[in-house]
């Protein structure tokens, strides 16, 4: 069981007094062996409060000491990425597999490291070097279902080995066939490979599994037009703007004021 303050901490963080929470993490010896655990949960109650620059310096300032460890440098890394820096997230979870790899076989973050390293670069836009990475961690674990779906659907938005994405997006299903966002990405990679009435069903699963998530709204609404299903198109596409982030909410606006543009039809 995590240490009193640790718990108090986290209690007064959901119940909205978040100033408070973090007096009672001051109260935590730093050098007490909870003084790790009172760092964590600091940047995990800043970064829920949307206080990402406290949360972010003091990553920072941790992750540059010279006794810094692989866990400082992962936890840098995740806010990074979460705030939307993922070249310099990219950069830290580099850090981390290089500590990894000198580490013994026990103590190695393995395929999640990997999987987490492959993600940044494709953020950042370095997708043949993601690509090596994501390989890396399916080789790793074979048998995960969000290795597989996370080198699957990335290879399908970059036009990359279709036939091979949706035979590891099939494997990852086998594995997890009630994950929504397994389903939604076997079945988008069916509709990107011009199979859309083999992929409908699947996306139209996926979408009642988790009605509120845009991206699989957004799907669901290009493989309903792709089919001259026009009214369920914008439906679903109404829906899925709901929760979208402004870009998102543009972008699927545009479609539902003229349809699904031309080069993205199947």
């Amino acid at each position: 069981m995590p240490p009193r303050r640790i718990v108090l901490a986290d209690a007064l963080a959901h119940s909205d007094r978040v100033d408070r929470a973090l007096v009672v993490l001051d109260r935590v010896d730093g050098t007490s062996p909870s003084a790790e655990a009172a760092i964590a949960k600091r940047l995990e109650i800043l970064s829920v409060a949307g206080r990402d620059e406290a949360a972010l310096a003091i990553a920072r300032t941790r992750a540059e000491r010279q006794e810094a460890v692989a866990g400082d440098w992962q936890r840098y890394a995740d806010l990074l990425l979460t705030t939307g820096d993922a070249a310099a997230a990219a950069q830290w979870y580099g850090r981390v597999l290089a500590a990894d790899h000198g580490a013994p076989a026990a103590a190695r973050g393995g395929w999640g490291a990997w999987l987490q390293y492959g993600g940044a670069l494709d953020q950042a836009g370095r997708w043949p070097e993601a690509r090596v990475a994501l390989r890396k961690a399916v080789a790793l674990a074979p048998t995960q279902p969000l290795a597989l779906n996370y080198l699957g659907f990335a290879q399908v938005e970059h036009g990359d080995d279709i036939a091979g994405s949706i035979r590891l997006l099939e494997r990852a299903s086998r594995l997890d066939p009630a994950n929504p966002s397994v389903t939604d990405s076997l079945g988008w990679a069916y509709h990107r490979a011009g199979d859309t009435r083999r992929a409908l069903p699947l996306l139209e699963r996926a979408a009642q599994a988790e009605p509120t998530n845009t991206e699989i709204g957004d799907h669901l609404g290009d493989a309903y037009w792709s089919m001259g299903r026009r009214y369920e198109a914008r439906y679903a596409w109404q829906a899925a703007i709901v929760t979208g982030d402004a870009e998102e909410r543009a972008r699927i606006a545009a479609k539902i004021d003229t349809g699904l543009p031309i080069a993205a039809r199947r």
